[in-house]
């Protein structure tokens, strides 16, 4: 999601390697938002509901993973 991209660019501080600009706020920022939305979408009825523990899991493992990869997803 994009907040991923602001977040880490306007705040992000702590990079998750020496040879990369992906931060760990831009992560959070990731994980947060996109759990916000879950969350926002389950009360207002249009997904089941869901467990938020494995979710958020689900969800830091996804926001790791694109964190580390090489790719520039922001195109």
């Amino acid at each position: 999601m994009g907040q991923a991209s602001i977040v880490g660019r306007r705040i992000g501080r702590t990079r998750w390697s020496a040879t990369s600009f992906k931060t760990f706020e831009g992560s959070a920022a990731f994980v947060i938002s996109v759990v916000a939305s879950a969350w926002l979408l389950r009360l207002c009825g249009i997904v089941e509901p869901f467990s938020t523990p494995r979710y958020v899991a689900a969800i830091s493992i996804a926001a790791v993973l694109e964190a580390l990869s090489m790719q520039n997803d922001n195109l």
